[in-house]
C-alpha cells in the first residue's frame, strides 16, 4: 500500500465518521449489512469477495469506522448536553446542528481503521493475522469513547436496588439481555441454519450475518428486536472452519452468552455505548 493510497483511506475513514455521526451508528450499521448481502451474492455468482473486502468492511462503510464513528459521536453530544444520553446510538446526529459532533464521528473513524490496521499486523498464536480485527477495533474505540466522554467508569455504576447481574427495567433500555432460557433457544434455533449453510453451502457463508445486520433497522423504530448477528456469524465461521455444524451451533451459544456477560459488565450500567456483541466476536475468532 502506498503512502497516497492511506492518505486516501484516512479520509475516506474521516468521511465514515462523519456519516456515522450524522446518520446514527445503527443505520450505518445497516448499511453495511446491505451492502455485504450485495458483496456476498457477488462472490458467490463471480467468485470475487473484492465488494466486500473494500465497500462492506472498508473505510466508509466498515463497522470499525462508520459504526464506531456513530458511537463516539452521540458519546460526546451527549457530554456537551446536547442528546440525553451516550448511548443512543439509533438516533441521527445530523439534526444538532452542531459541526462538533460530526468532527468527533470522523476523528474515531480514522482512529477505528488505524486500529484494525494495527491488529491486522498482529500474528495469532499460529502465525497468521488476527480475524477479529474489526471487533477488536470496536471493542478498544467503545473503551476510549468511554473514558474519554464517560461520567461512569469503564464498568459502569449499578443504581440504588440494583445488583451487577440483575439490572433494573432502566438499564436494560437497549435489547440486550434474555432470560438464559430464551437465549438458548433463540440461539439454537438461528445458530443451527446458519452453521449447516456454512457447511453445505460454503461460498454463501456471511449471508446469515448479513442478514442479522439488516434486521437491526427495526431498532431505529423502536422494536426491540433481538440483535443477533454475533450469534450467526460465530455459527458460521466455526462450522466452516471445523466443517462441522454442530461446532458451529456450540459456538453461537457461546457468543451468546459472552455477549449477555459483556452488557453486564460494560454496558447497562455505563452512560456510554461499548458493544456486547463485539466483543464476544473478538475473544471467540481468536481462536478459529
Amino acid at each position: 500500500m502506498t503512502p497516497g493510497s492511506v492518505g486516501l483511506t484516512l479520509l475516506a475513514s474521516f468521511g465514515g465518521g462523519v456519516a456515522g455521526a450524522a446518520f446514527g451508528a445503527v443505520p450505518m450499521f445497516v448499511l453495511c449489512g446491505l451492502a455485504s448481502v450485495a458483496g456476498t451474492v457477488i462472490a458467490i455468482v463471480s467468485g470475487d469477495a473484492t465488494f466486500n473486502a473494500q465497500i462492506t468492511w472498508g473505510p466508509f462503510l466498515g463497522p470499525h469506522v462508520a459504526f464506531a464513528g456513530g458511537v463516539a459521536a452521540a458519546a460526546y453530544a451527549a457530554r456537551k448536553g446536547a442528546i440525553p444520553s451516550g448511548r443512543d446510538i439509533v438516533s441521527p446526529l445530523l439534526k444538532l446542528g452542531r459541526p462538533d459532533v460530526l468532527f468527533v464521528g470522523g476523528v474515531f473513524g480514522i482512529l477505528g481503521n488505524l486500529i484494525a490496521g494495527a491488529w491486522l499486523l498482529v500474528p495469532n498464536g499460529r502465525g497468521i493475522p488476527w480475524k477479529n480485527a474489526i471487533a477488536l477495533s470496536i471493542v478498544i474505540s467503545g473503551f476510549i469513547v468511554r473514558l474519554l466522554f464517560g461520567k461512569t467508569g469503564l464498568f459502569g455504576k449499578p443504581g440504588p436496588g440494583t445488583g451487577r447481574w440483575r439490572a433494573d427495567q432502566e438499564g436494560e433500555n437497549f435489547p440486550w439481555r434474555l432470560p438464559p432460557a430464551q437465549l438458548a433457544v433463540l440461539s439454537l434455533g438461528l445458530g443451527l441454519p446458519a452453521a449447516i449453510s456454512a457447511v453445505t453451502y460454503p461460498q454463501a457463508t456471511g449471508i446469515f450475518f448479513s442478514l442479522a445486520a439488516v434486521s437491526l433497522i427495526l431498532l431505529a423504530t423502536g422494536a426491540k428486536a433481538p440483535v443477533v448477528l454475533h450469534i450467526v456469524l460465530a455459527a458460521e465461521l466455526f462450522a466452516l472452519a471445523g466443517h462441522n455444524p454442530w461446532l458451529g451451533v456450540l459456538m453461537g451459544l457461546a457468543a451468546a452468552a459472552l455477549s449477555e456477560a459483556a452488557a453486564v459488565l460494560f454496558l447497562i450500567y455505563g452512560d456510554t455505548h461499548i458493544d456486547p456483541p463485539a466483543l464476544s466476536l473478538a475473544i471467540l475468532l481468536a481462536f478459529i
